[in-house]
């Protein structure tokens, strides 16, 4: 599939040595073409990717492979320029969505995104490490805030991971490959796993799928697809029948010996400890807990706690400069818990 541009070909083809320009700061390598008397070239910042590259040309016009005037590229090469890569829609998908989501969202489409571009790799040379690319794509290409709220195609990689941008720039698959329906259960399956390879939480799968839906209908939005993909596919979620050791789990017994070992050495910690036990409040929680969160506390039974304009961190990436993270959240508890923080309280104002 093509974006329907007509390719105006020529068979007039001239190439010229390889251009080697040294600057201060680094050096890039720009393979030079002529086609029909118009110039062309691309500029590389290794070698090996320069080199790669221009064999490509050089093969074609030796087979008789005719080239398109405009792209200066021969004219399979320049069908694959017009239909557009994964990684550049994904990335004009984040730059789309950022301004309308919460920090935690935008880390949620982040890392889905990332583990999906892993699916839809090329067999191109030089190909990065996993951790690499998960570090750029993350880290960067897919957090406008990272890019200080430039959109992608404006915005400079840093230097530690400029050459794997540059390589996922040309290394993802078109997404017209999305039309084949074995690329997208792979793609789906790929999203079924965490990263060590074990099935992820019916939670994640779900919350996943939704991501890469919105991606795939904003490309039939864009009319780069002709269908959304997922209508021509039969998909479920593998099982998740991963069951909890209770070898590995404390007992309500270890629990108060470990709260009563830590109120010796470190008293106020007592209740950190036991309301993320005992009210199931996560550590952030407790780090911003205050007496006004605290509505009921009674002698015996269990008591209440809310959080409202509560902090948590999504990751600094996922946050636009200048502003914070919300959420809101209740919990209860029992009196244990109450008596630890309580006592915690009583124990910082001594």
């Amino acid at each position: 599939m093509t974006d329907g541009h007509k390719m105006d070909l020529s068979y007039d083809v001239r190439f010229h040595k390889m251009e080697i320009y040294k600057g201060k700061k680094k050096t890039t390598y720009r393979p030079r073409w002529v086609v029909a008397g118009e110039r062309f070239g691309e500029s590389f910042t290794h070698v090996k990717l320069a080199t790669s590259f221009e064999a490509s040309p050089i093969t074609a016009a030796r087979e008789g492979v005719p080239f398109d005037k405009k792209s200066g590229l021969p004219a399979p090469m320049a069908r694959k320029l017009y239909s557009r890569k994964w990684f550049q829609h994904a990335c004009q998908y984040v730059d789309v969505k950022w301004p309308h989501i919460s920090p935690g969202h935008r880390r949620g489409i982040s890392e889905t995104l990332a583990q999906a571009t892993l699916a839809l790799l090329t067999e191109q040379r030089g190909r990065p490490s996993d951790a690499q690319i998960r570090k750029a794509l993350h880290g960067w290409a897919f957090s406008k805030s990272a890019r200080n709220g430039l959109p992608f195609d404006r915005a400079e990689p840093p230097a530690e991971i400029a050459s794997t941008i540059e390589w996922l720039t040309a290394g993802t698959v078109q997404l017209s490959e999305f039309e084949d329906a074995e690329v997208v259960r792979r793609v789906l399956d790929t999203l079924a796993l965490r990263q060590d390879g074990k099935a992820a939480a019916p939670s994640t799968i779900t919350r996943r799928r939704a991501t890469l839906h919105g991606a795939m209908r904003y490309a039939v939005e864009l009319k780069l697809l002709q269908r959304h993909p997922f209508d021509t596919v039969s998909w479920k979620a593998p099982q998740h029948d991963e069951k909890v050791d209770p070898r590995v789990l404390a007992n309500p017994e270890q629990i108060r010996s470990l709260l009563a070992a830590v109120r010796e050495i470190y008293p106020s910690l007592e209740a950190y400890y036991g309301c993320m036990y005992y009210a199931a409040m996560r550590p952030a929680e407790v780090r911003h807990l205050a007496e006004s969160h605290l509505l009921s506390l009674p002698e015996e039974g269990w008591g209440r706690c809310c959080w409202t304009a509560q902090r948590s961190r999504p990751g600094r990436r996922g946050v636009t400069p200048g502003r914070s993270a919300r959420s809101g959240r209740s919990s209860i508890g029992p009196t244990t818990a109450r008596g630890a923080y309580r006592s915690a309280r009583n124990s910082s104002r001594s």
